[in-house]
């Protein structure tokens, strides 16, 4: 399924590129370039400054230049080669320059930079030797940067708004200290991208008076100094890429004075990379957080760039959705009804279908959806398109996407959105044995059967939850079963842990009955759900009090204190089961520069304090991994 999705999404985009304001942009990404890489340098406040250009075959005289800046401790040759605007440069025939940073490191206004180098000035300086040597468009010179270039693109934006026709910030911050130094006199278009989980540079910003603005905060800012009058539009992209976990919404604020629009690109659950960077990075460099794939930022970017009104326009589906009120014949659904939001930014005529397609590929076949008001879709023509899906009766796994067609423009785009049922089994509850138990707490397995009559379920898993009162925290929820065969059942090979509270009532009974709610999935979609009863035996549990001072329920990073630090700072963490831990710390690079911890821990509360004496000034991560649970925090070490 995976090739056939992801030919679908590439198509998809050069539809979607070919729909912008860019007119005829169409781009086939490749490892190839066409142009020619020039390296220079000018000398600047007694500092030799290098940069580097891209100039493609394509670009002629008195056309565009666009800046893009690279991030902390990241060299301006790697910047160059991870994004893409080599290849939209390619296409659309603009020249870009790289410039770097001393010590790879822009003086954007936060306090970990050299306070004393004049990037801005080097900036300046160097519009002006390009001017010379490249003949451009002085109106039509643009920059971006990622991290601690985007930061350092908003100073420029402040400082040097009367060179620049546009700006953009992917992942980069707005300190207190740039906003001093804007120029509200030269308003200028800005576009800001971030992720909602940026562990480096995060969305909520940090408080201080030298730290930057959230990225809220730095909208309202941006909206003041080009008079910018609410409301934006808001568009909610297409889910090109359904695997990537997140998604963006867009916001255009168009009324602001002299054009000035400020854009947000608001991408949920996404972190401190590269949007369109392959699933590689994300393995290869798991600190930084999760990727979207639904966009590719260098595209983006042009499109806002190289229009005189910024405009995203189409036809496409968002939040895909099926009936969890399915009619069930012997627990198998027999009929599954499925809805989708359509956009249609310039209501034109579409046609939606539903793409059903089994995990091993072996069945695709489609449905139409309608908006009449008549297949489960509410109102006719409000835009929420609907439509019934009838199973096949081979057992499998399917899923589901929507595709649309702009009957004005003659565009496909899809498929997007994914959404997921199945036909195996079903795989239910087959019993249950109470196997052991302590003072506290109480330890049982579950057996789960399969009641279909062919296929195999793989890679079943079952977490348990429960509202009765008397149990006071489940300790461990979820188990893996493997694979169960059509007809047979399998016991899990770990147990589910509870720890039960006696209090007035709980201690009334001399059994308690405590119901549970099953959730099972398989490859990690959950299909199906079943209940039990467990009967716990007396003389067993906690009194509520003692609760409290009980071990952890959760696990957890807390942020280091102090933070920043010298030399000097203490992480803790909580461990609600006793686990093999490692604790390590990361540079920017995310190199493995120490480790605090690597061992079996038991259940509780922990601390560790690190020295910093013999490290060098700058960005720390430090990462937490104990058995599943992995989460990453930033830290600053200030000399």
């Amino acid at each position: 399924m995976g090739c056939g999705v992801w030919g679908g999404n590439r198509l998809t985009l050069e539809t979607w590129m070919k729909k912008s304001t860019v007119g005829l942009i169409v781009i086939l990404f490749s490892s190839i370039a066409f142009g020619q890489v020039e390296y220079g340098s000018i000398m600047h406040d007694g500092l030799e400054r290098e940069y580097i250009m891209y100039v493609p075959s394509s670009s002629g005289p008195n056309g565009p230049l666009v800046f893009s800046l690279h991030g902390y401790d990241v060299s301006a040759e790697d910047h160059m080669n991870y994004t893409f605007m080599k290849e939209v440069a390619d296409t659309a025939g603009f020249i870009v320059c790289y410039p770097k940073a001393i010590d790879d490191r822009w003086n954007s206004g936060i306090n970990f930079q050299t306070p004393n180098v004049d990037d801005v000035g080097f900036i300046s300086a160097l519009i002006d030797t390009l001017q010379a040597d490249y003949a451009i468009d002085l109106d039509r010179i643009y920059v971006f940067g990622f991290s601690n270039g985007g930061a350092m693109t908003v100073r420029l934006a402040c400082e040097l708004n009367d060179r620049f026709a546009k700006a953009a910030s992917v992942s980069g911050a707005m300190t207190r200290t740039t906003t001093a130094s804007c120029n509200s006199a030269f308003p200028i278009p800005m576009l800001f991208m971030h992720g909602t989980a940026d562990p480096i540079v995060l969305y909520n910003g940090v408080g201080g008076p030298a730290g930057q603005f959230s990225v809220e905060e730095t909208m309202d800012q941006w909206l003041a100094i080009n008079g910018c009058v609410l409301p934006a539009d808001t568009i909610r992209l297409p889910d090109i890429d359904p695997w990537d976990g997140g998604y963006i919404d867009v916001f255009i604020h168009r009324n602001c004075t002299e054009n000035s629009s400020v854009v947000l690109y608001k991408m949920y659950g996404v972190g401190h990379t590269w949007p369109g960077w392959s699933e590689e990075w994300e393995v290869t460099f798991p600190i930084f957080g999760p990727t979207n794939r639904d966009i590719i930022a260098d595209v983006e970017l042009w499109k806002f760039f190289n229009s005189d009104s910024f405009s995203i326009n189409g036809v496409w589906a968002i939040n895909l959705e099926l009936s969890s009120s399915f009619m069930i014949i012997g627990r198998r659904p027999a009929m599954i009804a499925v809805t989708a939001q359509i956009t249609n930014t310039d209501d034109h005529s579409y046609t939606a279908h539903a793409i059903i397609q089994s995990f091993d590929s072996t069945l695709v076949d489609s449905i139409l959806l309608f908006d009449d008001g008549e297949h489960g879709d509410g109102s006719a023509l409000d835009g929420l398109v609907g439509g019934t899906i009838q199973p096949q009766s081979m057992e499998s796994h399917f899923s589901v996407h929507v595709s649309t067609m702009d009957l004005d423009d003659n565009e496909y785009l899809g498929p997007h959105g994914l959404a997921t049922f199945t036909t195996i089994g079903p795989i239910v509850y087959d019993g249950q044995d109470s196997t052991s138990s302590n003072s506290s707490s109480y330890f049982f397995t579950l057996t789960l059967a399969n009641n279909g009559l062919a296929a195999t379920a793989s890679d079943i898993g079952a977490k348990i939850s429960t509202s009765d009162m008397c149990v006071g925290s489940i300790i461990s929820g979820f188990a893996h079963y493997g694979d169960i065969s059509a007809g047979g059942s399998s016991m899990q090979p770990s147990f589910y842990e509870f720890k039960v509270v006696i209090n007035s009532i709980c201690a009334s009974a001399e059994v308690l009955l405590i119901p549970f709610d099953i959730e099972i999935s398989s490859e990690g979609f959950t299909y199906w759900t079943d209940s039990f009863v467990l009967a716990v035996p007396p003389g067993i549990g906690i009194g509520v009090e003692d609760e409290i001072t009980e071990l952890p329920t959760e696990y957890a990073l807390s942020n280091a204190y102090p933070n920043p630090f010298n030399p000097t700072t203490t992480i803790e963490y909580t461990l609600p089961k006793s686990r093999e831990v490692r604790l390590t710390v990361y540079n920017l690079l995310a190199e493995e520069v120490t480790s605090l911890v690597d061992g079996f821990q038991q259940a509780g509360n922990h601390q560790v304090i690190w020295d910093a004496s013999n490290f060098t000034s700058g960005i720390y991560f430090y990462r937490l991994q104990a058995g599943d649970f992995v989460q990453t925090r930033k830290m600053l070490l200030l000399k």
